[in-house]
């Protein structure tokens, strides 16, 4: 079902009386109606409170897309507690981080998940819903109050592990999700809808748009892992008239061929929106050409949005990721912190008008400190703005890699890296991969250089599979400074030279 004569953004409890038997999720468990949705969400509150959540205490989830994943929210949120949402393929080091550093109460897994060896409650989503079960539903009502969404987000590429990202003026650093605010400034119908969800929720992207969608009564076709054709087919059958991308999912769509691709109806998708890492002008062409006057671009991070551009915009200004928010200045600063005019390449900066909203990485003073110039803040990226106030991005500054989408720390690597006993110094890189924007590339400085397949295993004993080294390149020394500090920016240049794109 995809309308309502209802309008506004009432959440799901509501929308679990006025529309009980819609459909508000639809996957490859099958058809998951509002008033089921609720009904799950409401036994699991009751769980939650069993095992001892209470308002603002932090639940974790290191799950798959699954309706699990939503009942988990919603019953958390309907608590007053604070989802923390990261990669269902974390290793248990990584899990261990997390738990400890979010100091979380509880936290959900995959069955064949890692675990965390500290001292926490951990239940996988088939014990979530077992024990869930036992427990009465609740009565949805008309008037019920939307609720509080409230997500404690990791960023990475900060230094090191991924820091947890707190706002100034909020309970615990912790802003409650607005994601209506937000997606107003796109062309969607609020009205009716069907949003395709892609990638996975412990991103932020995916999970504002999913939670949107049911907060507006739209259907959620949710895929547990993006596979193009299944992609088209979804779209077509369920009459998909909204999705979120990342570039990599461009590409694949792209690679089933244009004859396969016509061979979809395709025609209900009225808006795309793609972000999360660079995409190539030809690829953009080619993905506009399949969703025509469709395709939207926005550049930022969970820091905040600074630029969006639609097609028409993008089609006048090729290459651009497009103009501020309205209240949000950007600003291009030189070292010295000296505004550039336009044309020139400086470092990246947005103002924060709100004092509420500025933000610091938990833990993490000199990169807040760097983060920030006054009300103005950076992503650590570096571009130019033209005479009409269109944003390009040319470097990045931050030392990030991001693949397919997910941003890597360099240093985390690293440190991974130099725990092997054979390895003596390791740089890590982002170079340039057709597919996924960026692979991670190690060049390392090693005693024995005869087995670099034993050094890969070994990062990914450590790290989930997207942070590993996709291949390690053996040097007899790496270029550091005689201070000591590493010349990454001549070790990208050595990678990306070939290449008709800098970021």
């Amino acid at each position: 079902m995809t309308g309502t004569s209802v309008h506004g953004a009432f959440g799901v409890p509501r929308w679990a009386a006025l529309r009980p038997d819609a459909d508000a999720i639809v996957n490859e468990e099958g058809r998951t109606s509002f008033s089921q949705l609720w009904a799950a969400a409401s036994r699991g509150a009751q769980l939650l409170t069993e095992l001892g959540v209470k308002r603002g205490d932090r639940v974790g989830l290191a799950m798959r897309n699954r309706v699990a994943y939503l009942e988990i929210n919603l019953a958390a949120w309907s608590l007053g507690a604070i989802m923390v949402p990261f990669s269902y393929r974390s290793t248990q080091e990584e899990l261990d981080y997390f738990v400890r550093d979010a100091r979380m109460s509880v936290v959900f897994t995959e069955e064949d998940g890692a675990r965390p060896t500290k001292d926490v409650l951990s239940l996988s989503w088939v014990e979530w819903t077992e024990r869930s079960a036992a427990f009465t539903s609740a009565v949805p009502t008309v008037d019920a109050e939307q609720l509080e969404e409230r997500v404690l987000p990791y960023t990475s590429g900060t230094t090191g592990r991924p820091k947890a990202l707190r706002r100034a003026g909020f309970e615990q650093g912790i802003s409650p999700q607005d994601p209506q605010a937000w997606l107003s400034q796109f062309p969607i119908a609020t009205s009716d809808g069907v949003h395709l969800c892609v990638a996975p929720m412990y991103h932020a992207q995916p999970r504002l748009f999913t939670h949107a969608a049911l907060d507006w009564g739209h259907t959620v076709v949710m895929m547990r892992a993006f596979d193009a054709e299944t992609a088209l087919q979804l779209v077509e059958r369920e009459r998909v008239t909204w999705i979120s991308m990342a570039p990599i999912h461009f590409v694949r769509i792209l690679k089933l061929g244009r004859a396969a691709i016509d061979s979809y109806d395709l025609s209900t998708v009225r808006f795309v929106v793609h972000s999360a890492s660079p995409v190539s002008p030809t690829v953009k062409r080619e993905i506009m050409d399949i969703f025509p006057d469709s395709v939207w671009e926005m550049y930022g991070g969970t820091e905040g949005t600074f630029t969006i551009i639609g097609p028409d915009e993008w089609l006048a200004k090729p290459g651009s990721v497009g103009r501020t928010t309205p209240g949000r200045d950007l600003a291009i600063l030189d070292d010295g912190g000296n505004p550039l005019p336009a044309g020139e390449v400086g470092a990246i900066f947005r103002h924060e008008p709100n004092p509420a909203l500025r933000f610091e990485y938990s833990g993490a003073p000199g990169p807040t400190l760097k983060a920030w110039r006054g009300e103005f803040f950076t992503l650590g990226e570096m571009g130019y703005l033209d005479e009409d106030g269109y944003l390009y991005l040319t470097d990045r500054e931050k030392d990030m890699i991001v693949r397919g989408g997910v941003n890597v720390s360099s240093q985390e690597v690293e440190a991974v890296l130099i725990d092997h006993p054979m390895v003596r110094d390791a740089a890590v890189i982002g170079i340039p991969d057709d597919e996924y924007g960026e692979a991670v590339l190690a060049v390392v400085e090693a005693s024995d250089t005869s087995d670099a397949d034993e050094m890969l295993a070994f990062c990914r004993e450590r790290l989930s599979p997207e942070k590993c080294p996709t291949s390690i390149v053996f040097v007899d020394a790496l270029p550091r400074e005689p201070t000591g500090k590493l010349r990454k920016r001549y070790l990208r240049d050595t990678y990306w030279k070939d290449h008709d794109r800098a970021l």
